[in-house]
């Protein structure tokens, strides 16, 4: 359901950063600020449309996702 490389995406994209941040306060930013967050994290392109809500599957992938980090 996640994409395979989505996490060392965001890891590379937290190495970028100069703020005093964990890297999930990072990816929690990233989800709250990029419209296009959940489209690259998820493989289902079907179910990414930034207009569509998230489906229960995905809010628990995203929150097992962010437990793992």
């Amino acid at each position: 359901m996640i994409k395979g490389n989505a996490l060392q995406i965001l890891r590379d994209k937290y190495t970028e950063i100069e703020d005093d941040i964990t890297f999930r306060e990072f990816v929690e930013l990233q989800a709250d600020k990029d419209p296009n967050f959940y489209r690259n994290l998820f493989d289902e392109s079907s179910e990414n449309d930034t207009a569509t809500p998230l489906t229960e599957r995905q809010i628990q992938a995203y929150k097992d996702f962010l437990d793992s980090i």
